[in-house]
């Protein structure tokens, strides 16, 4: 069963997936996939979490036509993502569960670019018991000196995690 914490180190088994003709973007982290039986290198460029969002920039050596399937969180607002092409918007379907995708033919130094607009919030355990998490119980009572966004690194280690 585990911990849990060796999930940590899989997210790069997990970035990517393909089958014959399609590739599956599954996680927003910097990286670069090469994939050697479609002639594709895909590089994305992020900062998720801390910046909303994500590029693909794609190197074929030739081009050719396939679908792009882009993981959606379930936290993301069905109308709120935006998707680019090459700076200009996209037609996509979102018919496989939990993916936008994209289909067209692909060139080599084509730029997908979506923005993926995140809102905090507070939600209950799933035992809907009153209490949050066990780390923003022990934050209760700090006093909030600096943005928030300074203390979000140190949640691993348990200190600064404020919620007011």
């Amino acid at each position: 069963m585990g911990s849990g914490l060796e999930n940590h180190g899989k997210y790069g088994e997990l970035i990517y997936a393909h089958n014959k003709e399609d590739l599956f973007v599954n996680l927003f982290i910097p990286s670069r996939l090469t994939w050697p039986e479609s002639g594709l290198t895909l590089t994305q460029e992020t900062h998720f979490p801390y910046a909303e969002t994500t590029s693909m920039k794609l190197q074929l050596k030739k081009a050719c036509r396939f679908s792009l399937h882009i993981r959606q969180p379930n936290w993301l607002k069905p109308n709120a993502r935006q998707v680019l092409v090459n700076g200009r918007a996209v037609e996509y379907n979102t018919s496989a569960p939990g993916y936008l995708t994209i289909k067209r033919k692909w060139k080599s130094g084509d730029v997908v670019s979506m923005a993926l607009p995140m809102e905090t919030k507070a939600e209950f355990l799933p035992d809907k018991s009153p209490r949050l998490n066990h780390k923003i119980q022990a934050a209760k009572g700090v006093k909030q000196e600096k943005p928030m966004e300074r203390y979000i690194p140190a949640i691993s280690t348990g200190k600064g995690l404020l919620i007011q």
